[in-house]
């Protein structure tokens, strides 16, 4: 899904729900995870910076609070030819959302 720009660290999505459609959100490909990465210290997540692309000090990066992060392994990636609408979805965890209805 691209959206429009937003501010590091901060959706410009609904909360919860985001509408069939929604104005500035749309579907430009695919992605299929094959696996996970389980970071518990700052060692180990900062040994693969090369991997996951998240430079230290960063919005999206290991923060001092943080006690675990996890990284998706990704196997395939297929782009669309033209940006298709949203389906209805509802956010199941911070980027993360779930197609309603589907």
């Amino acid at each position: 899904m691209q959206t429009p720009d937003e501010p590091a660290g901060q959706s410009t999505l609904p909360a919860e729900q985001l509408p069939a459609g929604y104005p500035g959100a749309c579907v430009v490909g695919s992605v299929t995870f094959g696996g996970q990465v389980h970071y518990s210290s700052y060692e180990q997540w900062a040994a693969d910076v090369d991997k996951h692309c998240l430079a230290p000090g960063t919005p999206y990066s290991w923060q001092s609070d943080t006690t675990e992060m996890f990284g998706w392994q990704i196997t395939a990636v297929q782009a669309l030819e033209q940006p298709q609408p949203v389906p209805a979805m509802k956010r199941v965890l911070s980027s993360w959302f779930a197609v309603q209805g589907g």
